[in-house]
């Protein structure tokens, strides 16, 4: 079951919030191995740092109907009239 909060916190060293925009930040940490001329190999770590950024405000969601010609138009069409789902 999910949970409904009407606001939240986090509490991180790598998020910020920046007005309507969540920014967290991510080291994100691999190792690349390459071939040397002698033909040993070399082994190195690699960091990179990645920011993520996710809107705070939800956007307002609509419905969009699109129909196929011949028989199924028609019959989105005589759904669309008599069922008002969305106004």
């Amino acid at each position: 079951m999910g949970i409904l909060a009407d606001s939240f916190e986090v509490d991180s060293p790598n998020v910020r919030k920046e007005g309507d925009t969540l920014v967290s930040s991510y080291d994100y940490s691999t190792t690349e191995v390459e071939q040397t001329d002698a033909g040993g190999w070399r082994v190195r770590p690699v960091s990179q740092n990645i920011e993520f950024q996710t809107d705070l405000k939800v956007p307002k969601l609509g419905c969009a109907c699109s129909a196929l010609p011949g028989r199924c138009q028609l019959s989105i069409r005589r759904a669309n009239r008599e069922f008002h789902a969305f106004g």
